[in-house]
């Protein structure tokens, strides 16, 4: 009964790895916010902490780990040493997984907070690249002209 389970998991994980590395790349721009419209999508299955530049509360794994919660949203962010490149993704408490409409607004929303904090505190978006699989926008990665890692997670 225990190999079952296990095989089951393990053929889980292996499907969903073979489901979720396909990328969509122009449905991933469709879906994401008016910012990241002229900008080419990450991979989210290709991406790791070090491919874009975060080095703070990043899992390869995992992604974004740092739990926050602005404007009474729940997210997730990490970011490079200077604060200045930050990747934000949805709280997983929040979408069901493969619920694919709720984690495209969910991280939509989560940007457009992000970017109303940073216009308030004077900190300019220089970039956004949305970061997906399928069809989904799983994230953002966003650079910034200053640190904006500090303000958000204090």
């Amino acid at each position: 009964m225990v190999h079952i389970n296990i095989f089951r998991k393990v053929l889980v994980v292996l499907v969903s790895v073979m489901l979720t590395s396909c990328m969509n790349p122009q449905a991933i721009v469709n879906n994401s916010v008016s910012d990241a419209q002229s900008s080419d999508p990450i991979n989210v299955i290709a991406a790791s902490c070090e491919s874009l530049g975060i080095t703070r509360d990043c899992s390869t794994i995992n992604g974004a780990e740092r739990k926050i919660v602005l404007e009474g949203i729940p997210m997730k962010v990490s970011a490079n040493d200077e604060g200045t490149i930050i990747f934000t993704m949805n709280d997983s408490s929040e979408c069901a997984l493969g619920d694919n409409g709720c984690i495209t607004l969910a991280n939509n929303r989560n940007y457009r907070a992000l970017k109303r904090n940073f216009e308030k505190a004077g900190i300019s978006i220089l970039s956004v690249s949305p970061v997906g699989m399928m069809d989904v926008v799983a994230g953002y990665l966003i650079k910034l002209d200053s640190d904006g890692y500090s303000l958000v997670t204090k």
